[in-house]
């Protein structure tokens, strides 16, 4: 009885002093986040874990409120972007319209004084390059309006999957609170917040504080 009840307590012991399968999960997401803010590990930032919860899951039928609520502030977005594109485009088109006034006046007037000549090409110079700024400005706004209109899509195709299957699974959340050393203060701060895992709850994927 001795021999069999010996290894399980061995075990216990074992398993009550090492980090269980959630707490290494934290601490990687912690430390991988870590790395990518400050580039320090939190081996070097006394990290503790105080403690950590699971408090229940989180199913599809729970984010199309946030999802329909991101749809129409994208949305916004976009019409907004697209809006600055047109002005653009339309302020571009003015000053080209204003660059042929100027060389065509350029070549009249300059039959009747040659002084014109410099004055008109100093104008038309610095039409060219507030185009010039214009095209990069177009460039950035054009972009943007991608990545809105990319990230929109994106959005609408999982709030359409949440819809049709409510019931799915998308990860579990947990209550935490830790404890991490702050170089920029240099004081042990403690920090609470919800912790969410993948649908797989095999490693954390975001947290809020």
């Amino acid at each position: 009885m001795k021999k069999i009840i010996l290894p399980i307590l061995i075990s216990l012991l074992l398993t009550s002093c090492g980090k269980s399968i959630e707490e290494e999960m934290f601490y990687d997401f912690i430390n991988d986040r870590t790395i990518e803010a400050i580039n320090m590990s939190i081996d070097d930032l006394d990290f503790k874990i105080v403690s950590l919860e699971k408090t229940g899951e989180i199913l599809a039928k729970d984010s199309i409120s946030d999802y329909s609520e991101s749809i129409i502030v994208l949305s916004k977005s976009l019409n907004s972007s697209n809006d600055k594109i047109a002005k653009t485009l339309k302020d571009i088109k003015a000053n080209n319209q204003e660059i042929k006034k100027a060389i065509k006046n350029k070549s009249i007037k300059s039959k009747i004084n040659k002084s014109y000549g410099p004055l008109y090409q100093e104008k038309i110079d610095n039409l060219k390059e507030i185009i010039g700024l214009y095209e990069e400005q177009l460039k950035s706004e054009e972009n943007i309006s991608k990545e809105l209109q990319s990230l929109l899509e994106k959005i609408k195709s999982r709030l359409d999957l949440f819809n049709n299957q409510p019931e799915k699974l998308l990860g579990s959340k947990y209550e935490v609170t830790y404890s991490m050393y702050m170089p920029d203060t240099k004081l042990t701060n403690t920090f609470k917040g919800l912790a969410f895992t993948n649908p797989d709850n095999t490693q954390f994927i975001g947290l809020t504080e």
